[in-house]
């Protein structure tokens, strides 16, 4: 039974498709959290705070499934975000539940959702994780919602700070790769995030943009690494990546040509 402790309320986010790439907006700016935070989001729907003990009853083993797959249908992008919150207030209210159990509970959460019992606090990534994102989500579920909510929160960071024409091969779309494998490699390291920015682009062609792509992304790990953690990662890293962009550290593609990024197209 599910014990009501806090209410969270979440805004509306939608998903612009654009290729292999996942466009989400907000109705307002973020926060500065890369793990974003209740109140960087608003929505009608609440989330009840499970009872933690059924919780620590479950089996400290996780073993990943391919059965969650197709448990993802009919979903909406907002419920990631909820999700992983969710699992956040379990594991500060509770440090003793282990990273499996809550696994567990994910996956729990997932299989009652396919029975038809409706819960907000489930995640929607069947339109926007290639097999091996969900590979690597399946593997380890929270520390997947946690990837997906910083992905979400890159992308409209770019968005804040980019004109739109810059987010599809310009300034906006190196900050936006950037930014998502700095925050991964500060959390996880440098090989996790590698192994998440190397999926998403499994299934990408190859030519300019997968290599401007890949490119961005190992300059976002070197970042995340050094700039180290602390409450105030987010925003030193953020300046650290501007002025990368501004001085030509990160590639972009400009009429077709594979070029450095410059200043241009900032808000």
């Amino acid at each position: 039974m599910a014990i009501n402790l806090k209410k969270y309320v979440c805004g509306a986010i939608i998903l612009t498709i654009c290729g292999t790439n996942i466009v989400p907006t907000v109705s307002s700016a973020m926060g500065n959290n890369d793990i974003i935070t209740v109140n960087d989001i608003s929505t009608d729907s609440s989330i009840d705070i499970p009872d933690l003990s059924n919780i620590k009853d479950l089996s400290d083993t996780y073993i990943p499934e391919t059965s969650n797959i197709s448990l993802l249908d009919s979903l909406t992008t907002q419920n990631i975000i909820e999700l992983n919150q969710l699992v956040q207030s379990v594991q500060s209210m509770d440090p003793s539940i282990t990273e499996n159990q809550l696994n567990n509970y994910v996956i729990y959460l997932l299989k009652e959702r396919s029975n038809g019992i409706r819960l907000y606090a489930l995640p929607y990534i069947q339109d926007n994780l290639n097999t091996a994102e969900l590979a690597l989500f399946n593997a380890n579920p929270i520390k997947g919602l946690n990837v997906c909510s910083m992905a979400y929160y890159a992308t409209n960071k770019a968005a804040e700070l980019y004109e739109s024409n810059t987010l599809y091969q310009g300034n906006g779309d190196a900050y936006r790769h950037a930014h998502w494998s700095a925050a991964m490699a500060n959390a996880y390291g440098s090989s996790y995030a590698e192994s998440w920015g190397n999926a998403h682009e499994s299934e990408s062609p190859a030519g300019y943009d997968k290599t401007m792509d890949l490119f961005n992304n190992r300059v976002g790990r070197e970042l995340g690494v050094s700039t180290g953690g602390g409450d105030r990662f987010t925003m030193i890293m953020q300046s650290k990546l501007l002025n990368l962009i501004d001085n030509g550290k990160l590639r972009r593609i400009v009429n077709g040509v594979f070029t450095v990024t410059d200043s241009s197209g900032r808000k």
